[in-house]
């Protein structure tokens, strides 16, 4: 049974809060449109393209928008403005970029992306299968998609291929007989497999709420294409996990404890599960009633997502999630289940509760350490040791953690070890575009590969090894770093700070900035290439 603290929740406040957050970014989502029928551009999302003229293509990922401002043309709480013909021409804007050159390009010319492939294709699907529109004029789109699609694999973004998944299954349901279903199937096949058995799909090696969200979103057009119940019960597992996480984070977001770093959740695939009658509805009320209610304050991460996120899949998904509220009256059943320990063992995740908080231990990460409902202030992301202009940090998601734990009645302890992992920030200048561009140009999507091994994908140092001992008592927090190293210059406490490159990350949150509650540290150099910093912090 999900565990709740109310019993009852009217849900027409998070419906609420969902509309006030619509209202207040839909005209910054038709800002970006070029609405000007007499301009060559008509219907591009990409402002920085088409008006401010500080890129030289289009993000074709953008055009997702044309399907936002579709679903906010049939909802009652917009005004009534003549969008049908903004909506097309995002439509054959999108069309017309496709024919011309193939490739879909989302941070660089030539690019060949998966993820705006998938994500384009399968908004501008979802949106014919909306509107009255001749589909034979986005046909030899929709091939040229379809090919690509059916042919590339993203095994570690499980979100873009679902959504590629899912744009497949769309250009089958509109065109039928273009897909090959036998391909179809072993894509599909390949697809779910992404899926841990705890419920969580696979992000750069683990989960990810934010992108688990994304998932669901995708699942959920999979089966409404389909009537395929396997994309329904992955979309199911996906709803437990996150509602088991949020029971337990309060519905704060977990942010560094995510594989990608994110920091939201989207809405409309938990939306879908409302209207169930059963305990599925219970999941997804308690995830909506905890992450969505005051939705409209500064102080959620809606408000701190950018203008680029907002016409990629986060505004295609609150909007759509207003579709789906059921009229009536919202009630969570079941009792209250209190739970002082509980171990997502294939996600690295040990929740502890101690007095008002739970605390969140990532040993897949380092050993990073978070409180949450708690009044102190408690979180810990390790160190970040510098050195010129080389950064080696413990807070970096890797399946290579080692990690031993026990819980007794006295303390709870885990021990983790690992390699560090090097990082350097990239300085980006006109050279490196241009080169970028050359190496785009003629290599396309192989180039790829090449940037996600630099930047996304690294080892730990076999030198350089960082040990942690955490020990959480009724009261406190103990915890002991041994970090073993061939030159040590500068050592810092890690900022809440990705040195992963994702997009969605970084974006603010209030514990950028906020003071970390230490009761005691002490730091000791027992040779020239070891370091033991002993850290308290009080309950």
């Amino acid at each position: 049974m999900p565990i709740c603290n109310d019993s009852t929740e009217d849900l027409n406040k998070v419906k609420f809060s969902l509309e006030s957050v619509a209202l207040r970014q839909f005209p910054r989502i038709l800002t970006q449109f070029c609405r000007d029928p007499n301009h060559n551009s008509y219907g591009c999302v990409d402002r920085n393209w088409w008006h401010y003229k500080i890129r030289d293509f289009p993000s074709i990922i953008l055009q997702q928008a044309g399907l936002t401002i579709s679903v906010a043309n049939e909802l009652s709480i917009f005004e009534s403005y003549n969008l049908d013909h903004l909506v097309k021409s995002s439509l054959l804007f999108w069309n017309k970029r496709v024919l011309k050159f193939g490739s879909f390009e989302e941070y660089y010319p030539w690019e060949k992306g998966y993820p705006p492939l998938a994500f384009s294709t399968l908004s501008i699907m979802l949106l014919l299968n909306r509107i009255n529109f001749k589909k034979e004029i986005i046909l030899a789109s929709a091939e040229k998609a379809s090919r690509q699609l059916l042919n590339r694999f993203e095994s570690k973004a499980a979100n873009q291929q679902i959504a590629g998944l899912a744009a497949l299954a769309w250009i089958n349901k509109l065109y039928p007989g273009l897909i090959s279903e036998k391909k179809f199937k072993k894509l599909a096949h390949r697809s779910l497999n992404l899926q841990d058995e705890e419920g969580w799909f696979y992000e750069y090696g683990g989960p990810d709420l934010g992108y688990l969200s994304v998932t669901i979103d995708c699942l959920w057009d999979l089966y409404d294409a389909t009537h395929d119940e396997n994309y329904l019960n992955a979309a199911i597992k996906g709803l437990k996990f996150i509602s088991s996480i949020i029971n337990w984070s309060g519905g704060g977001s977990i942010g560094m404890h995510n594989s990608r770093n994110t920091d939201y959740i989207v809405p409309y695939g938990i939306s879908r599960f409302l209207s169930f009658e059963d305990e599925l509805s219970e999941h997804s009320q308690i995830i909506m009633k905890k992450v969505f209610k005051g939705a409209e304050m500064n102080s959620h991460f809606f408000a701190s997502i950018d203008d680029r996120y907002w016409c990629h899949y986060i505004g295609t998904s609150l909007f759509r999630s207003l579709e789906f509220f059921p009229r009536k009256k919202y009630e969570i059943k079941g009792n209250v289940t209190k739970k002082d320990f509980q171990i997502f063992k294939n996600a690295g995740y040990f929740w502890i509760k101690r007095r008002s908080s739970n605390l969140l231990i990532s040993s897949n990460k380092g050993g990073i350490l978070s409180s949450f409902d708690g009044k102190k202030k408690i979180y810990d992301f390790g160190w970040i040791i510098k050195n010129q202009n080389t950064q080696l940090v413990n807070h970096y998601w890797s399946s290579d953690w080692k990690r031993n734990f026990q819980n007794n009645k006295y303390y709870f302890q885990i021990d983790i070890e690992g390699n560090l992992i090097t990082h350097k920030e990239i300085k980006i200048n006109p050279l490196n575009h241009l080169v970028l561009r050359i190496l785009s140009f003629c290599f396309g999507s192989l180039i790829i590969k090449f940037l996600k091994s630099k930047f996304i994908f690294k080892k730990g140092q076999n030198k350089n090894v960082f040990s942690r001992n955490i020990k959480i008592f009724q009261d406190k927090i103990l915890i002991k770093d041994e970090i073993h190293i061939n030159t040590l210059n500068i050592l810092i406490r890690a900022p809440r700070s990705s040195k992963r490159h994702v997009a969605s990350a970084d974006n603010f949150h209030k514990e950028d900035f906020a003071s970390q509650q230490i009761l005691s540290e002490k730091k000791s150099l027992r040779n020239s290439k070891k370091c033991i910093i002993e850290t308290e912090y009080y309950l």
